[in-house]
């Protein structure tokens, strides 16, 4: 029966720099302070936004956090091949911060939008599931984790006539994790080193249509990064109708997911389902 308590608190002030010529400036401090079984930890942060005009946004944060293993992580129950680790000690992320740049424009009747971001983190005793010499899966405190990435995102919408449109989106993460223990470091397992989808949505009157991609990258399976799960790419479709009944507001959607019933894995030995139907209805 673990203790756990968590506080924090965050003030936020914006200051208008157009009498000096510049846009608004923004600063958030933040503190969390947790405390677990007689350890405290602090989790100072700091974020920062610049605004140079209506349309663009600079942003930055620096901070430092702690993580509580889960539940699951320390009282799973033992099946065999799995068992949990009472014993586990917090996550101590010593370094977490990420600078991006957002912003739209319009172009005739074209409005783009976009985002790039990067961050880098440093973990101490991140909590990782590994295989034994003997294939026991368990939860262990490794070392240290270092992950750095960069983020992408656009977007395109144009109005084509009066009751039609069209829409596309589409992003991109490039990211490295290594994790392990002293200089040894590998590939952090599952975590691929490329991801990103693509999606065009075209509407005409209540009638909207969406074809989407989504791209996953290789993974290693294992901190020893012997074996790596391919690479695959999905694709999914979507049709939705609306609806109006007086008042209210229907919205009737139909959904394909892996359109193509392709083979993949996201744990190694489980195959995921393979093309999946979804019908909803949404009641504004």
């Amino acid at each position: 029966t673990p203790e756990r308590v968590a506080v924090g608190g965050t003030v936020r002030r914006t200051f208008d720099g157009s009498p000096v010529g510049l846009g608004a400036v923004e600063f958030e401090p933040v503190l969390g302070i947790d405390r677990v079984d007689g350890e405290t930890a602090w989790s100072p942060e700091l974020g920062v936004w610049f605004r140079p005009g209506p349309a663009t946004r600079i942003y930055g944060r620096i901070g430092r956090g702690f993580r509580l293993a889960s539940f699951g992580d320390l009282f799973f129950g033992a099946a065999p091949g799995v068992r949990a680790n009472p014993d586990l000690r917090s996550e101590r992320i010593t370094v977490d911060a990420e600078l991006g740049l957002e912003g739209a424009t319009t172009i005739g009747s074209v409005r783009a939008t976009g985002r790039a971001a990067g961050y880098v983190r440093q973990t101490d005793r991140p909590i990782v599931w590994v295989a034994s010499s003997v294939a026991l899966w368990s939860p262990q405190n490794l070392d240290r984790l270092r992950t750095r990435g960069l983020e992408l995102e656009v977007g395109l919408a144009t109005a084509v006539s009066a009751k039609s449109g069209l829409e596309m989106n589409a992003g991109l993460t490039v990211q490295s994790s290594r994790v392990g223990f002293g200089t040894n470091r590998n590939s952090l397992p599952y975590q691929p080193d490329i991801a990103g989808q693509i999606s065009v949505e075209g509407s005409r009157g209540r009638l909207a249509t969406r074809i989407g991609m989504r791209i996953t990258g290789s993974r290693t399976t294992s901190i020893a990064g012997t074996r790596r799960l391919p690479a695959f790419t999905l694709i999914d479709i979507a049709v939705r109708r609306r609806l109006e009944l007086g008042s209210l507001t229907l919205e009737l959607a139909a959904r394909v997911d892996n359109l193509f019933a392709r083979t993949y894995e996201l744990i190694e030995l489980f195959p995921e389902p393979g093309r999946q139907f979804a019908i909803s209805l949404d009641l504004h």
